[in-house]
Formats: C-alpha cells, structure tokens, sequence
C-alpha cells in the first residue's frame, strides 16, 4: 500500500519549516504541466506528482507551473523562488530534486517560423524534405543539433545552482521521458492543440503525423537518458511507452489523455507508479 506525496506550496512555508514535517523524505520538485496542470477546469485532470506515493509518507515543494520551459524553470527571474529553496536563502536539506522538463522546449521550438534559419527550428521546410520515407525527414537536424547543446546546457545550469548549495551538493536530480502524444486537435481550454498546430504549418501530411511524433519524442526521451550520463546523480525514470496512444483524428478526452499532450487521471496513475517504484529503488 502506498502513501500519497503531501504536495506544498511554497508559498505554505514558513521561517524554515515545511507543513506536515517531519517526512520520510522530502523532495523540491521544478517543472512543467506534467507537474502541475494540463487541463481545464482544472479538476480534469492531475499530474504526474498527485496520484504517486511510496511506503512512507514523503513531501515535495512543488514549484511547477504550466507552460514553464527548462529554461524558465531555472531562471532566477521567472522563478526566483526555486533556486532560492535550492541554493538560496531559503535553502533546504533536500532528499532529491524532482524535474519535469524539456517538453515544453520541444514544443517552443516547433513553433519557430519557416522563415527561420534551419539551426533555430526543428521543422524542416518541404523544399529540404528530400527522398526519404523516414519521419526524419521533417527534422531540420541542424536544429536539433542546437537543441541537444540548448537542453545540456540547462541541465549543466542546474547542477551548477545544485552545486552552490551548501546542503544540496550530492542530492540527486530524478527526471522522467514524456509518452508518445498523437498530434490532433484537442486543446486544453483556450491553449493548444500544439503538435497538431506545428505539423500543419510545415505542411507535413497527416498521414505522417504519428510517425514524426513519435521520431521527436523518441529522441527527446534518448536525449534525456544521455544527458543523465553526464550529469552527476541524476536519474531518469523511463515512462515512454506506458499510455495507449489516443485514436489519430480524435479531439478532446481520449482514454489515457485529457488532450493533446497531457494525460487523464487514468495516464497519469499509471505513469505515476512507475515514477513511485523507482523512488522507492532510489530512497529504500
């Protein structure tokens, strides 16, 4: 039987305590809708942090918002608050640091204009689409070679603020992969669709659509694992390939998916223990 993660605000905390301690473990958890909200209203849907538990009861800082890129999650502008509860003056002892990131990289840079230089898009044009029949084909590898540098480089960021913490220096960072999401027209209320959105500006055939996704994500999951390679303590829970893909054509709720790209409650419970055996290897 597990137990439910007590999730805190930071905003709940107070001259140093945390509400609910003390706790098995305590993580400070950093990331996108994946973390925090992917549908509306918001009661559509969880996360992947709301079902998970381990044996013990455990707490996790939640300083996830939506739409948050890696990037964002890690400026001190846009969220000051994170690096403070990491390495800052409102720094904690924390057990691990939990990471919902890069997805929304993705996304951000499948928006970027045709016009762009092929290094600063993922899309490629249909005069560079060429002869193959591979989804490659779609793929400006000039961008994502940028990409690759762009993603190190935030996680390379992020070990930088855990190292200049003075309680957080050996804490690990468990992240997870994103499942394969099915480009269609299912919104989240007035956000989105997004894949659905980009594939139709490049022109890419529906036909392809599934194919490409799949190519995209597949290496954004690779890329993560490589990353964790190169990062010191840092983990990656392999949840790809859990959910059943929604139907190609279909819009709204479709079994394992609340939209476009974010799990139902369904998804998310069963990405979720996933996410919670492999705390419960890491933290026995």
């Amino acid at each position: 039987m597990t137990t439910p993660f007590a999730l805190i605000q930071p905003s709940s905390l107070n001259q140093g305590s945390i509400p609910g301690a003390p706790f098995y473990k305590q993580f400070l958890a950093q990331g996108d809708s994946w973390f925090s909200i992917g549908a509306l209203p918001f009661s559509a849907t969880t996360n992947l942090l709301y079902p998970s538990g381990l044996d013990k009861r455990a707490g996790v800082v939640n300083c996830a918002d939506p739409g948050f890129t890696l990037e964002k999650m890690l400026d001190r502008m846009s969220d000051p608050v994170f690096q403070q509860l990491l390495c800052g003056a409102m720094e904690y002892q924390w057990d691990g640091i939990l990471i919902s990131g890069l997805g929304n990289d993705v996304i951000h840079a499948l928006s970027a204009k045709a016009s762009e230089p092929q290094e600063r898009r993922l899309l490629a044009t249909a005069v560079e689409w060429g002869d193959s029949t591979s989804p490659s084909r779609y793929i400006s590898e000039l961008g994502w070679t940028a990409f690759e540098k762009y993603a190190m480089a935030l996680y390379q960021d992020l070990d930088r603020m855990r190292h200049a913490s003075k309680l957080n220096k050996a804490t690990p960072i468990i992240t997870h992969t994103y499942d394969l999401a099915t480009p269609r027209n299912a919104p989240a209320g007035p956000s989105g669709p997004w894949l659905y959105k980009a594939l139709t500006a490049y022109s890419v055939p529906s036909s392809d659509w599934c194919p490409l996704a799949d190519e995209l994500l597949g290496r954004l999951s690779d890329l993560i694992c490589d990353i964790s390679t190169k990062i010191s303590g840092m983990h990656v829970v392999k949840t790809q390939g859990t959910l059943t893909p929604a139907p190609e054509g279909s819009t709204g709720k479709q079994g394992h998916w609340e939209n476009e790209i974010h799990p139902s409650p369904a998804g998310y419970r069963l990405l979720a223990k996933k996410f919670s055996a492999e705390l419960q290897l890491l933290f026995p």
